[in-house]
């Protein structure tokens, strides 16, 4: 009898553990956007992340989504196939709300409150640079601009935005070098092109990067295949 039983017991255990290593994602969410109505929400990992998840229809403004994974991985949240935002699936309970604008803010675990916070940051300056520029137009329609004044002063305005959007990145990332967060936003600054001011950012991030973070796969062969130095 133990001879028979000891592998069944065998496949109990291993079953236990698997489950027990994985993480459920409860999401509940909320949609004030009405052209989202009747569409699909879905997640789509990022830097071929994985994790176990189904689509849910938005209906009468509410949805509610349920993902299994593994580690916490950070993926892009999509609408009828469009991105909106970013969140971390990790073991929890979140909130998302869709918002008028079509933006998604996911909060209710440590990882998602403090990316909501930088997506708000960054979408605030976003705005700012996209106020300017129809300000700039606007103002230099008719009467032109020959003196190049609101030139230099639309100029001095946008260097100091793309400035504090760089100190925001470099803070965001180098502050979550222990997680998710750090390394897949580092990963997606070194998809952008590679510009002198990207490149002296990308050279302080990496200067700062512990020695962990480093060694990473992922970073290892993305820092290569960009040209720079570990």
């Amino acid at each position: 009898m133990t001879r028979f039983y000891a592998p069944i017991l065998l496949i109990i255990t291993v079953c236990l553990t698997m489950t027990s290593c994985a993480s459920t994602c409860e999401i509940f969410g909320s949609n004030s956007n009405p052209s989202f109505e009747d569409k699909k929400v879905a997640l789509v990992p990022e830097n071929n992340g994985d994790f176990d998840g189904s689509e849910e229809t938005i209906t009468h403004g509410t949805f509610i989504m349920t993902c299994t994974g593994g580690a916490p991985q950070l993926c892009r949240i999509t609408v009828g196939g469009d991105p909106v935002g970013f969140m971390v699936v990790e073991n929890g309970k979140l909130d998302m709300d869709l918002d008028k604008k079509g933006n998604a803010t996911v909060s209710g675990t440590n990882l998602n409150n403090k990316l909501a916070r930088y997506l708000s940051k960054m979408n605030a300056i976003e705005f700012e640079l996209a106020r300017q520029d129809l300000f700039y137009t606007s103002a230099t329609l008719f009467d032109g601009d020959p003196d190049g004044i609101l030139h230099r002063e639309f100029q001095a305005r946008c260097r100091n935005l793309l400035d504090s959007r760089r100190e925001l990145q470099t803070e965001f990332i180098t502050s979550n070098f222990d997680n998710v967060l750090g390394k897949d936003f580092f990963l997606q600054l070194l998809n952008e092109p590679p510009t002198p001011e990207r490149k002296a950012q990308v050279e302080q991030i990496l200067k700062k990067a512990p020695k962990n973070f480093k060694k990473d796969e992922d970073i290892r062969r993305f820092v290569t295949q960009t040209g720079y130095k570990l």
